[in-house]
């Protein structure tokens, strides 16, 4: 900072943490009933991403709070 101060900023463990947490989604089919100026169907930018089970990075993940991301939250196998 200008008075000399340190900045807080996020370290190269951070980043690839949160990178590995975007890992394996995909752009839904393309769809048929909009209008696609580009003239190509390279994809579908109106609906949410989707995720590939086998491109995801199933690892835990360290959030910048220092817990991992979803602790707290109550695993598949425990819920009804």
């Amino acid at each position: 900072s200008a008075d000399g101060e340190t900045i807080p900023t996020y370290t190269q463990d951070d980043i690839l943490d949160y990178s590995r947490a975007w890992t394996g989604f995909t752009r839904q089919t393309p769809r048929g009933n909009y209008e696609n100026y580009d003239g190509d169907s390279s994809g579908n930018y109106i609906d949410p991403l989707r995720i590939v089970n086998d491109r995801r990075d199933l690892y835990p993940k360290m959030g910048l709070d220092g817990k991992y991301i979803g602790d707290g939250l109550p695993l598949c196998a425990q819920l009804p």
